[in-house]
């Protein structure tokens, strides 16, 4: 879905794992009714090598030391790693502690109120270990400066259950680097994930609530292509609520800012701020394979600039929430999910606000949406049916220019409100756009400029919305095939 797929191998490779990214007038209602909730316990086979669940983020390098008790920290810990038991808190008597990480081996583990402090000797700083349950990391600053091309990841919760990250001010540099290596054994790519502030793999009863994230890249060496990630849900987690942080980034080439992937469900990501820069590409909120899930009330601005064919995507691109499923057995599928009350604010070469790719049975309602730049668009829809659009206030501002030959995006760059389109194959069918308030200009396109446009889809509805493209306005802004089976009726100017 994004400016990773393109004609390069390695931008291809990415599409595996990343397939992937005013108020509405009239709304009465302060909230929708939240989905219902569906237990999904399917396994899937997936096409990644070299799966890193926990296999390599025990890379501390200093000498192991048991915590066995409660203890308080002092300057004595610095420079070394400990390795904690069940039923131990762990808190501090000092303002700083220098180079020390924990991996937690145990239930019933709190760390609170550390100020930790480290450089690329100790790159990993509090690590759960797999089926260490009822984890709280609560009250503490982490600051990681690695400048070294290793992992780094300030917190990771390893399938944990009953766990808790709170009230953390997390502030990570690191070296960028890429998601796929070349492997001359296999004569593939081997996955290689080495960069986010707060990671959760795999895992029940996940909460990561009220903090303050800042990913940055620490030197200028790093590869062309490297992504950094504020926080990480992968891995068949379930049950996971990440609500009420503050995430910047910038530096990277790929910027994430909340990252859900890998098979998950019921993932609440709400009341979120997320602000994001680069020079290549930017996701605010992205989900790939993630199923009976809620993406509600968040704020999410960010900037994406470069010269045309000058970065790694090619065009600098900007998306705000991203609902995809990964190129895996139907089990992967991303379907009934609800995203509601966003506020998307973002301006890029090109720049999609909310994208869904094969995801069925979506409902996107009342979310304010501003996009602005090259070539821009409020919502794209790629083989999802069943979605309901309603009650969203889209405002697009474009300036439509010839992009590079090379860049590719599976709903293929357009300024306009909505775009919907299908493969071929009937995979974008009876899906409702409905009391939306959409306003299209593109500066570059006049005539050709529209609100709503369907390509190959299927008994589609497009009615009682206000629409206002370049030129055109109601149902004569939108674009769609007239020997169709859509029905497009009383919009209005």
């Amino acid at each position: 879905m994004n400016s990773k797929y393109n004609k390069t191998i390695i931008f291809s490779l990415l599409l595996v794992l990343c397939m992937s990214v005013a108020v509405a007038a009239d709304v009465t209602e302060e909230t929708t009714d939240d989905i219902t909730i569906e237990n999904n316990d399917n396994e899937i086979a997936t096409s990644y090598n070299n799966m890193d669940y926990d296999n390599n983020l025990e890379e501390n390098t200093q000498s192991v030391n048991p915590i066995t008790t409660d203890v308080v920290i002092d300057n004595t810990y610095d420079n070394q790693v400990f390795d904690v038991s069940s039923n131990v808190r762990i808190t501090s008597g000092v303002a700083q502690s220098n180079n020390i990480a924990f991996r937690l081996n145990g239930n019933n583990i709190t760390i609170d109120g550390l100020n930790i402090v480290n450089d690329e000797t100790q790159p990993i700083v509090i690590n759960a270990l797999p089926n260490s349950n009822h984890i709280s990391i609560i009250n503490t600053n982490i600051t990681v400066v690695n400048t070294e091309e290793t992992k780094t990841m300030a917190i990771i919760l390893n399938n944990t259950q009953n766990s808790l990250v709170e009230h953390c001010n997390v502030d990570f540099s690191a070296v960028s680097q890429p998601l796929y290596v070349y492997n001359e054994t296999t004569g593939g790519y081997d996955y290689f994930f080495n960069t986010s502030a707060i990671l959760t793999d795999g895992g029940n009863n996940i909460t990561i609530n009220a903090n303050t994230v800042h990913i940055s890249n620490s030197t200028s060496n790093g590869s062309f292509s490297g992504t950094g990630e504020a926080i990480t849900v992968r891995f068949d987690a379930n049950n996971v609520n990440v609500i009420n942080n503050n995430v910047t980034g910038e530096g990277f080439p790929y910027v994430y800012g909340i990252n859900i992937y890998g098979v998950s469900n019921l993932v609440l990501i709400e009341n979120n701020t997320v602000n994001l820069t680069s020079g290549n590409y930017i996701g605010g909120i992205q989900l790939t394979s993630t199923s009976n899930s809620i993406i509600r009330r968040n704020t999410i601005t960010g900037t994406c600039f470069a010269g045309s064919g000058q970065c790694a995507g090619l065009e600098a691109s900007a998306y705000g929430i991203v609902l995809s499923s990964s190129y895996k057995p139907p089990a992967s599928e991303s379907t009934n999910n609800l995203i509601e009350f966003n506020d998307i604010d973002l301006s890029a070469n090109v720049t999609y606000g909310i994208e869904l790719n094969i995801a069925d049975n979506t409902r996107v309602f009342n979310n304010t949406v501003d996009v602005d730049g090259d070539v821009v668009m409020a919502l794209g829809i790629y083989n999802s049916s069943r979605c309901q659009i309603k009650d969203n206030d889209f405002t697009v501002t474009g300036n439509t220019r010839e992009l590079d030959l090379y860049f590719y995006e599976a709903i293929p760059p357009v300024t306009t409100g909505i775009k919907i389109i299908n493969d071929g194959n009937k995979t974008a069918d009876e899906n409702i756009i409905m009391n939306n308030f959409i306003d299209v200009f593109d500066d570059g396109v006049f005539e050709d400029s529209f609100t709503v446009i369907l390509i190959g889809t299927t008994n589609s509805q497009v009615k009682y919305n206000e629409l206002y493209a370049t030129v055109k306005v109601g149902d004569n802004s939108v674009s769609y095939d007239i020997a169709g089976t859509d029905l497009v009726e009383e919009n209005t100017p």
